[in-house]
């Protein structure tokens, strides 16, 4: 019994899901960018100096795009798998290509909403002038955050037996090829 949406070849269906990801990672830009507070320079001798609040501030960005990307990944990856669990392989494939398509996507969507590059702002801003700090992950592991609640949402999926009904009505059409010898 096939349960994917539309008559599509597969090719087709993962290219959608990795589109509708890299879409997906829009959206989720935008939700970062409407979160995250900025933080701020502040000119002092000429350089740029950064007080602790919004030091702490500059790491929230990270945070931020951590659990949005934890968030949007499990979702994607339950609804996926779940959707297209037919074709496996293909999926998970998908999945993992559509996921860093929406890192990516995320990402470049959140830098282009947020300031400008922050050194050339200071190079040109006067002395006692507050530049705001452009919006960007520091740490470049939360990158992974997204894919991987993506694969790990997809295995929960596939662990779980979501496919029970199509094993009991292949059973019962007499495919099966477990046999008992009396």
């Amino acid at each position: 019994m096939d349960t994917d949406l539309g008559r599509g070849s597969v090719g087709l269906r993962a290219a959608a899901v990795i589109g509708v990801l890299a879409a997906t990672g829009v959206a989720t830009g935008l939700v970062w960018w409407l979160l995250w507070e900025p933080s701020y320079y502040v000119v002092t001798d000429g350089h740029g100096a950064m007080a602790e609040p919004d030091l702490g501030r500059r790491f929230d960005a990270d945070g931020w795009f951590a659990v949005i990307g934890t968030a949007a990944g499990l979702l994607s990856g339950a609804l996926v798998t779940w959707r297209f669990r037919s074709d496996r392989l293909v999926s998970l494939a998908a999945l993992v290509l559509g996921s860093f398509a929406a890192v990516g996507a995320m990402r470049l969507t959140g830098a282009l909403l947020g300031p400008a590059d922050a050194d050339r702002a200071l190079a040109s801003a006067a002395e006692g002038a507050r530049v705001p700090v452009e919006l960007g992950v520091t740490v470049p592991g939360f990158h992974l955050a997204w894919p991987v609640a993506a694969l790990f949402a997809a295995c929960a999926v596939l662990w779980s037996g979501s496919d029970r009904n199509e094993r009991r009505e292949h059973l019962s059409s007499g495919s099966s090829t477990d046999r008992s010898v009396a």
